[in-house]
């Protein structure tokens, strides 16, 4: 890695180069070492780790932003500073990456990559970089998202996770796994890995833990978890579509038969799609709902019959003995006793409708005081559950649950005992769930009556049509063109329109309503394929990780308490000691002790078992809680021997070089020593990086 200042006279850096396994970073206190980790953080782009605000230049320190010292003492601006690393993959392939914390064209958030190595190699000819960002939109799926390019070079298929606000799943940012590979000085106050919540994932360490310890069991929760929220979507699709259609056909006095309020797949298991050749479009003709093709072939019938036997209108309307004028008036009876007939059915209709909805306005109101009844039975059970002695005395109510009148007058002999909390709350919520399918057979009562009412009121605007016309031929010269003969033409015409237009509506809701029953039924068997028995494998693993946590807790001189009560929470698999808390409850140093344990057990878990942990873990300062050099010693140790095959650990420390030499005893280990100078020295040799 490489760090880089440059003022108006001289340019101060340093670059520093790490081997795989174990790397000790020493140097004096207040030289820089905290200062190499968090460069590292900030060249890959990861400083969200840090919560809001992100990590600003200020908190790499003054001199990458504001001013530095220089060896004489005297302070100089800074004019340019970057952070760069160079990382490589398993397959051997080398990224340079550099960020900057201040320059005068460049923005903090725009990262420059090479594909080359540009820190460690001689070549001083490395190419045009390839500029990516980062803390933007897009950045972890954009093309040009430097969290993308990292997680792809890593090899990381990163799965969706739920959020805290619910809706679509969203990728596990890479910002949420840098917790489990570094941890700094004020990270050592709680034993598992930095709680990074800002970012509006549920569950983040348990999600970043699953996801680098590589457990089946989450995947297949993740793929449940998105065929769920799909099976809602369809779900709202479905009532969506299904009450359009009601009101379209219900806008004519029209109804829909044959649709489920819910398709198979979504009201049961059934992977077999629900038929819906039987819905279709009936409409209230004659005091009866005919299917749309009889209907339509009736009003056709009728213009026909109007076509080829055109009505004579009445000689003069004095004539009132003539023919033709004798089969009008009767023709106008008949009518004007249909319009009676069919306003005296909407009156009844009307006032059935009202009857309904009254009921249904009483059925709010008892599943209202039937629903504020359950939640207090419920707040009477957690006072039980808590201990109250009372809990049952609030029971005893003087009002009538049903009409809410009181009982205080009322004379009743003992009936026995009364029910406890448990019994009521149980009786209260059948009670509700009986209402509220009382309720759903009640609304789809409302409906059929506002069908049947609008029916009969365009029916009734037909006759009145009809009547007005007849009356006008009864009045009209002799030879005049019969008008109710044209307003029943046109009327038909008209109909026949309004119902195709409905038809052709109701049938592109089927076709849709089919595609969203198709696809829910394909849902349901997506689900009912995905695997059940992966716990015991996930569980193996897990256990895998306390195993090797509890090993080198006793290794690093754990004493709080025995290390084998320390575990891993099921729910968060985060550290833990059940029934208390681990934080609190043990010393400064145990904590400390706990969380490098649990660090390095999921590393070594994890590289292990060739899972997606990169096998990378920096710890800042880890002995500043004065582990005894023993327990140090071993700490160390431990990290040397789980690095040899797989990973990097890089650990810092202001202990003295012979001191240093000591606590490493046989551990394989290179020291990159800062000397007794700090972090940022002169350097005049230009680094190939540099604009």
């Amino acid at each position: 890695m490489r760090v880089n200042v440059r003022t108006e006279t001289q340019t101060l850096a340093r670059t520093l180069l790490f081997d795989v396994g174990l790397n000790v970073v020493r140097g004096n206190n207040s030289a820089g070492k905290s200062q190499v980790l968090q460069a590292i953080v900030w060249a890959l782009g990861v400083e969200a780790i840090f919560g809001p605000p992100r990590l600003k230049a200020s908190q790499l320190g003054s001199a990458f932003s504001d001013e530095v010292i220089l060896r004489d003492d005297t302070v100089a601006p800074v004019v340019e500073s970057y952070c760069a690393v160079e990382i490589e993959n398993s397959d051997g392939r080398v990224l340079t990456v550099q960020r900057f914390v201040k320059h005068d064209s460049i923005g903090r958030d725009l990262i420059r990559v090479w594909d080359v190595a540009g820190l460690s190699s001689a070549s001083s000819v490395l190419g045009a970089p390839t500029d990516y960002f980062v803390n933007r939109k897009g950045s972890a799926k954009g093309e040009f998202g430097f969290a993308r390019l990292l997680a792809e070079f890593l090899g990381w298929n990163l799965p969706n996770v739920p959020r805290y606000t619910g809706g679509e799943p969203v990728l596990l940012y890479v910002e949420l796994l840098f917790p489990f590979f570094y941890a700094d000085q004020r990270d050592w106050s709680e034993p598992g890995p930095r709680r990074v919540s800002h970012l509006m994932i549920r569950e983040p360490s348990r999600r970043a833990a699953e996801f680098l310890l590589g457990l089946a069991g989450p995947r297949a929760q993740a793929e449940k978890d998105r065929l769920t929220s799909r099976m809602s979507r369809l779900k709202g699709l479905w009532t969506e579509n299904v009450t359009a259609v009601l009101v379209e056909a219900g806008a004519i006095g029209a109804r829909i038969v044959g649709v489920p309020q819910l398709p198979a797949g979504m009201r049961d298991s059934s992977v077999v799609p629900s038929d819906l050749s039987g819905v279709g479009l009936r409409i209230y003709q004659g005091g009866e709902w005919k299917k749309y093709s009889e209907v339509v072939s009736d009003i056709r019938n009728e213009l026909s019959a109007l076509q080829d036997d055109e009505q004579p209108s009445a000689e003069s309307p004095v004539a009132l003995k003539d023919e033709p004028q004798v089969a009008l008036q009767d023709e106008l009876h008949e009518e004007e006793d249909r319009l009676a007939s069919t306003l005296a059915a909407a009156s009844v209709i009307d006032a059935n409708l009202s009857l309904e909805e009254a009921q249904l306005a009483a059925l709010d109101r008892r599943i209202a005081a039937f629903e504020e009844e359950s939640a207090r039975h419920d707040d009477l059970r957690t006072l039980q559950r808590l201990g109250s002695a009372n809990a049952s005395s609030h029971l005893a109510d003087h009002d009538c649950p049903t009409c809410r009148q009181s009982l205080a007058s009322v004379e009743a002999a003992e009936l026995g005992p009364i029910l406890d909390i448990d019994a009521s709350a149980k009786i209260v919520k059948a009670q509700l769930s009986t209402l509220k399918s009382m309720r759903t057979q009640s609304i789809e009562a409302v409906q059929q009556a506002g069908n049947v009412f609008r029916a009969l009121q365009s029916e009734a605007d037909t006759l009145r049509s009809g009547i007005r016309a007849l009356r006008s031929d009864l009045e009209s010269p002799a030879g005049y063109p019969s008008e109710s003969n044209i307003t029943a033409r046109i009327t038909g015409e008209l109909r026949l329109q309004q119902l195709g237009r409905i038809q052709t509506d109701v049938d592109t809701r089927i076709e849709t309503l089919r595609e969203i029953a198709t696809e829910a039924a394909q849902v349901r068997a997506d689900l009912q394929a995905l695997p059940d028995n992966l716990k015991d494998d996930d569980a193996e693993i897990v256990d895998r990780v306390v195993s090797s946590m509890q090993e080198q807790l006793e290794a690093f001189g754990f004493r709080s308490y025995s290390a084998q009560k320390v575990g891993i929470d099921e729910e968060t698999l985060r550290p833990v000691r059940h029934g208390f808390d681990l934080e609190s409850d043990v010393s400064a140093s145990d904590v400390v002790r706990v969380k490098i344990a649990y660090l390095n057990a999921v590393r070594e878990v994890g590289t292990s078992i060739n899972s997606p942990h990169p096998g990378l873990l920096l710890l800042d300062e880890p002995r500043q809680h004065e582990l005894d050099e023993e327990n140090f010693r071993s700490t160390l140790k431990r990290l040397s021997t789980s690095t040899v095959e797989h990973g990097q650990v890089i650990v810092t420390s202001a202990a003295s070089a012979d001191s240093l030499s000591s606590q490493l005893g046989t551990a394989t280990a290179r020291v990159v020593d800062l000397g007794e100078e700090r972090l940022l020295v002169p350097d005049t040799a230009l680094s190939p990086i540099d604009l």
